[in-house]
């Protein structure tokens, strides 16, 4: 299996705010693992993220970042299909009182062609 690791900047989200952000993807693939990093390497207490594939949700409601800001081989497995011209939401909401720098991750495994 062949991965293919692919950042999504959330950007500079302000305490007390809350950020969306989209991607899209030029062929079918499945969605693997997710990782969302500060990028100052802080911790993401506090700051939660909700994550869907254009109806599908992958969290149920918002779940701390902390979950994902872990080692690859500890994140959880998400194991949906992302397929082209799909739509990933991921809304990153600070609920601390400082900005936080964050990048998504996307760990997706390319569908063979049939």
């Amino acid at each position: 299996m062949v991965l293919i690791a692919k950042a999504v900047d959330i950007g500079t989200v302000a305490a007390g705010a809350t950020a969306p952000k989209t991607d899209t993807v030029e062929q079918d693939y499945i969605l693997r693992k997710v990782l969302i990093l500060e990028k100052s390497g802080a911790a993401l207490n506090k700051v939660y993220v909700t994550m869907r594939i254009n109806d599908k949700f992958i969290t149920k409601g918002a779940v701390l970042a902390t979950v994902y800001q872990v080692n690859f081989n500890q994140a959880p497995p998400i194991d949906i299909e992302y397929k082209k011209g799909a739509t990933l939401h991921i809304s990153v909401e600070n609920k601390t009182s400082s900005d936080v720098d964050v990048q998504a991750v996307l760990f997706l495994e390319p569908v063979a062609k049939a």
